[in-house]
């Protein structure tokens, strides 16, 4: 069977990154881009590891840098493990490919099937493989013709009703299937300005961990995009994520909610149910709006993220919940501490690492980014016909402040593709256009049309007195006489002299 990469036989550092955080050193003696063969080079990891268990693993690449994967355990044997790569975004594994390609030998065997090279780079007649590494976009050919191939594999065994919803897909521009390398995309959390390159860099670091997150920013800014967006890099990815806002459920019936409860434990409990937490297990819980939990019920909480045990209202045996906490606000949790109003000790247990959004106000040029990709999607949804925005609409975008944020942005959207004729304009989103003050050319700057319509408006403007007009112009007398001339501009029946 042909391999899925080629693969070098060098010895590379490495760490497997634990759920706290601690990284444990490894060698990996064999590496491609769709996996790699580990080895513990300490007694602290075990081997054989559990086939099918996800880790986090840092791979250090000779002068190139650092990267993080997510990598299953596919195979025990003799001193480590082999790994395949579940999740590599895709200016990483172009960093890995980078890597294997500065110490891929000459090879007389093809690396995919091992089947003798006539030493001419090209196609291998065996398996079907490009193998001209030389060629600069050969990392492009490799990741279309990977991701096709294990479609194609997957699509020859799919039943009929499989085959209709992947061509419905296909013909919708749906999403590939996630276990497809290459990809790593959070929808509607994009940007491009420093602040949020910096959230991205935060977001990946913490991803693989199990720390408590604290998310902090204004309401709208994508808070729980992020914390979806942490979920899928950990390694708690493929579990499930189940979020909660705090400030959207009653005070009298959150505990029922997150805890869960028994039969009879009070008025309208006429069966038991599971809480929120539980529905959790294995994966990530989101508590958004934590600001907004009652200050009675934080005690609870603090000792379930302590033991990560709950007790059901109405029962007193005690369930073991695997969860990881995200949490966020849009309040200054420190003031509220300050207040009396939130605990202390639960501030510092959910604040163990925090990223801070910032407001769309002060994202730049993402404006403009986001409200195109919007755009795109809302257009999507209704099949609506609309060309995109004027560039009057983008400079309403661009001075528009957004206290609302990104939730404001969709909403103005949404209402400007229902009403717009062909092309969104400011009033379509409900934005005053912003009044540009006109730059005036100068006579250099303009070409020989506008440089006559200039003069000829300038003269009239000054009832052809020459000496104000070449003032108003910014030229010298003798020069404004000899463009008239030149361009033959006509002063008509003018009979006031020409000064």
């Amino acid at each position: 069977m042909a391999r899925q990469s080629p693969r070098i036989r060098k010895e590379t550092k490495g760490w497997i990154i634990d759920s706290e955080g601690k990284e444990v050193s490894v060698l990996l003696d064999d590496i491609g881009l769709g996996g790699a063969h580990v080895m513990p080079t300490d007694g602290s990891l075990s081997s054989p590891v559990p086939e099918g268990a996800f880790h986090s693993l840092r791979i250090s690449l000779e002068k190139i840098g650092d990267v993080t994967v997510s990598a299953r355990v596919v195979r025990n044997g003799g001193k480590g493990w082999g790994v395949r790569f579940s999740s590599v975004c895709p200016g990483d594994l172009l960093k890995v490919w980078t890597y294997i390609r500065e110490f891929l030998p000459e090879a007389q065997h093809c690396p995919y099937c091992n089947s003798p090279l006539n030493g001419t780079p090209g196609e291998c007649i065996s398996c079907g493989w490009n193998v001209d590494f030389e060629d600069r976009g050969y990392f492009t050919y490799w990741e279309r013709e990977s991701l096709f191939r294990q479609l194609s594999g997957r699509l020859r065994t799919a039943s009929v009703d499989e085959l209709r919803k992947a061509f419905r897909s296909i013909e919708g521009g749906g999403p590939p299937p996630d276990e497809l390398p290459g990809i790593e995309e959070t929808e509607e959390f994009l940007g491009n300005c420093q602040t949020m390159k910096e959230v991205f860099s935060l977001i990946r670091k913490v991803g693989p961990t199990d720390l408590p997150v604290l998310i902090l920013g204004e309401s709208g800014t994508g808070k729980e995009l992020a914390a979806r967006a942490i979920h899928e890099r950990s390694l708690r990815g493929r579990e499930p994520f189940v979020a909660v806002n705090c400030a959207a459920i009653p005070e009298s019936l959150i505990e029922a909610e997150l805890f869960g409860y028994e039969k009879g434990a009070f008025t309208g409990a006429h069966t038991a149910r599971k809480g929120k937490f539980e529905y959790a297990h294995k994966g990530t819980f989101f508590l958004d709006e934590i600001g907004d939990l009652p200050l009675l019920l934080q005690p609870k909480l603090l000792r379930f993220l302590e033991t990560k045990q709950l007790e059901h209202i109405g029962s007193r045996k005690s369930t073991q919940v695997d969860v990881r906490i995200v949490a966020a606000t849009n309040n200054d949790l420190e003031k509220a501490v300050s207040a009396g109003r939130f605990r202390p000790d639960l501030y510092h247990r959910i604040k163990v690492f925090a990223i801070n959004l910032p407001p769309l106000r002060d994202r730049g040029e993402d404006k403009t980014l986001l409200a195109q990709y919007f755009l795109k999607k809302i257009k999507k949804e209704r099949d609506w016909s609309c060309q995109g925005f004027t560039p009057e609409a983008l400079g309403a975008i661009r001075n528009h402040a957004w206290p609302g944020n990104v939730r404001e942005m969709i909403n103005r959207i949404r209402r400007a593709v229902v009403v717009q004729d062909e092309f969104i304009q400011p009033e379509d989103l409900e934005l005053e256009a912003v009044m540009e003050q006109p730059k005036r050319s100068t006579l250099k700057e303009a070409n020989k049309g506008v440089k006559e319509k200039m003069i000829t408006s300038a003269l009239l403007e000054h009832d052809f007195n020459i000496s104000q007009t070449a003032r108003a112009l910014g030229i010298s007398r003798p020069y404004l006489h000899l463009l008239i001339k030149k361009m033959g501009i006509s002063i008509g029946l003018k009979k006031r002299s020409l000064h």
